[in-house]
């Protein structure tokens, strides 16, 4: 197992995705990652508009399921249904490889990143969690992401 590549990944989990982690916690086995379908919609309807559903697709691209609609507004475009190589994206490479670090991890991530924000950058908190396929294997990443200043 690789160990995170990227120097700002915090060492605990903020308060602000407190219950996120909590409810991950109550979900996941002691010997098994949940998997995409112990994922209800009613699950994600618990932070509406701030959770971005990502699925793996190999090493070289993954793909936005769900792209918060409160998380859209604020940066003005939707990704749901794109796939990272398809973006308007500065450097996909890189977004792609938080997403392997959470895979290659199998737990939960947490940073705090400066992003744009029409234009402006504003600091975002965001925990990354792990979900199986069947295999085991980490195929999807769930995101709890809020704007913080």
């Amino acid at each position: 197992m690789m160990v995170p590549q990227r120097t700002n990944w915090l060492k605990v989990v903020p308060e602000i995705h407190q219950e996120f982690f909590e409810f991950w916690q109550g979900i996941a086995s002691r010997h098994r990652l949940p998997t995409r379908e112990s994922l209800s919609d009613e699950d994600m309807g618990r932070w509406p508009g701030h959770l971005h559903l990502v699925e793996l697709i190999g090493d070289e691209d993954a793909k936005y399921v769900v792209y918060g609609a409160a998380i859209g507004k604020l940066h003005g475009r939707d990704w749901t249904g794109k796939r990272f190589s398809e973006l308007d994206y500065a450097d996909p490479k890189r977004l792609l490889g938080y997403y392997h670090d959470v895979r290659d991890a199998r737990r939960p991530l947490a940073h705090v990143v400066n992003a744009s924000v029409e234009s402006d950058f504003r600091r975002w908190s965001r925990l990354f969690i792990p979900f199986g396929d069947a295999a085991g294997e980490v195929r999807y990443v769930l995101v709890h992401s809020v704007l913080i200043e």
